[in-house]
């Protein structure tokens, strides 16, 4: 599984499937900010910190429901506008 993986496919997975893909962005997308965007990075860790993958997972579900439109886009691309809505929700 890759970050390129459309949400077509996304969708497919089984729940256990959805949980490993999930955490693997999660540990990528902290990595990257945390690097990139380190003012970002604190944001999102105290805002995401007492969220568990189970949850991610649900909340990208959620968000691709809503969303049916954007279904062909990438699943990276996806799970940052949930997180963002999250996050920056204020």
């Amino acid at each position: 599984m890759t970050s390129f993986t459309a949400e077509n496919e996304y969708i497919e997975f089984e729940e256990h499937e959805k949980w490993f893909y999930i955490r693997e962005m999660m540990d990528a997308i902290y990595a990257i900010l945390y690097v990139f965007e380190p003012t970002v990075y604190e944001k999102f860790e105290k805002v995401m910190e007492s969220i568990a993958v189970s949850q991610f997972v649900k909340i990208l579900d959620k968000y691709l429901e809503e969303y049916p439109e954007i279904l062909h886009h990438t699943v990276a691309n996806s799970l940052a506008g949930a997180l963002n809505e999250i996050v920056y929700k204020e």
